[in-house]
């Protein structure tokens, strides 16, 4: 089965050459629930370019379906880190799918920022 390190690995081999850091958020229930819980934030490769910040984590919860979630935002923020670890426990309760959209409007982000939500296929 996949675990955390697999997504992690993904995301570095994808985002190739960019800064990746790991961050945790130490308050909050995702720290209880889920302790291996992380959000690697991946700087841009240009000035201008969007910062993306990816979850590693939700595949360890095994929650069916099987989701990990990617913001992008105009300039680097710890509100990222935050909104990707609020959606990770927002799937955790409510069980998410692609396709399905969350209210987490923020002014500090100026324009809508996009979050996804992507199937991680489980190896087999």
């Amino acid at each position: 089965m996949a675990t955390s390190l697999d997504v992690e690995e993904h995301v570095r081999v994808f985002f190739r050459g960019r800064r990746i850091i790991s961050k945790q958020i130490e308050r909050g229930p995702m720290g209880t629930h889920a302790p291996g819980f992380h959000v690697l934030e991946v700087a841009p490769t240009a000035e201008g370019s969007v910062w993306h910040y990816v979850s590693a984590g939700c595949v360890d919860l095994r929650v069916d379906p099987c989701l990990e979630f990617v913001l992008a935002t105009p300039f680097a923020t710890e509100r990222g880190v935050e909104l990707v670890t609020m959606a990770a426990w927002y799937h955790l309760k409510e069980k998410l799918d692609v396709g399905h959209t969350l209210p987490i409007g923020d002014p500090e982000l100026l324009d809508n920022p996009e979050l996804l939500a992507a199937r991680w296929r489980r190896a087999v």
